[in-house]
């Protein structure tokens, strides 16, 4: 029974709700949680890039606690009778990579809730989804040769590949799922990105590569490629399935402020 203030209606709410179902769903639970923005409760303002989260010492250890809303940091808060209390909001990837360095550290989510996502999340979870998250795609030379009908998608892969490049707006016009034969014979899924710029293009292969590997699809395998104007390319689009692409960001004027701890990739928080 829901007994929050607000509806359990968040993707991770979602996600935790479909987990016991299947061990594909848990693999896409812990993938939306590395994409969701948290707010991490702490003991004192941020430093720099310096957190102090508030500890919890447990009988079963020391814990952390994060939302995935301010909303709800502040029903808990006031469930405990306190105002506003002092956080840091960073992306879920950033918080398991920071609890995977704190040996023997939990993480306590969207405490108060009373939505399916309220729980705990072992440091042994966190450890995993950061080692998860450092998947890298493997570079290679191959000739295609021969542009094949698509068939039917691999079952799960477009769902994965949608989750995926949700955050991919701008970096492609677009982008389109393929089967090809190369020189050595060999036939594979491709996906396809078009009027990608070079600086953009390891940032997409990392995203389709950790998209498959959250599948939890065994057969989910998928090269990356980026092909000129041309033969190849006209080829794909005509047999192949387009996928949507999010539309690019709208850039707003920067804040005079730093940036919040956990937004800056060159310069992670650290822990205190």
């Amino acid at each position: 029974m829901n007994t929050s203030p607000y509806p359990p209606d968040s993707a991770l709410d979602h996600a935790a709700a479909a987990m016991p179902n299947s061990e594909v769903a848990r693999m896409q639970f812990y993938h939306i949680f590395a994409e969701t923005p948290l707010t991490l409760l702490l003991q004192t303002e941020a430093v720099g890039e310096d957190l102090s989260p508030l500890t919890f010492d447990l009988p079963s250890g020391a814990m952390i606690l994060a939302f995935d809303s301010e909303d709800r940091l502040a029903a808990w808060a006031a469930s405990q009778g306190q105002g506003a209390l002092p956080y840091a909001q960073l992306p879920g990837r950033v918080l398991a990579g920071l609890i995977a360095g704190q040996s023997g550290l939990d993480l306590g989510l969207n405490f108060g809730a009373g939505s399916a996502s309220e729980m705990v999340l072992p440091h042994d979870a966190m450890v995993w989804l950061a080692e998860m998250l450092t998947v890298a795609p493997q570079q290679q030379a191959a000739q295609i040769t021969q542009v094949l009908p698509l068939g039917t998608a691999p079952a799960g892969v477009m769902a994965a590949l949608l989750r995926g490049l949700s955050g991919a707006g701008g970096l492609a016009e677009g982008a389109v799922l393929g089967r090809v034969s190369y020189q050595s014979g060999a036939q594979a899924h491709v996906l396809a990105f078009f009027g990608a710029a070079p600086a953009a293009e390891a940032p997409l292969a990392r995203a389709v590569a950790e998209a498959l590997a959250f599948s939890g699809l065994e057969a989910a395998a998928m090269d990356v490629i980026f092909p000129p104007p041309g033969r190849t390319a006209d080829a794909l689009r005509a047999h192949g399935q387009p996928i949507a692409l999010p539309e690019a960001p709208v850039l707003e004027k920067p804040a005079l402020s730093p940036r919040a701890p956990g937004m800056d990739k060159d310069a992670p928080p650290k822990l205190r």
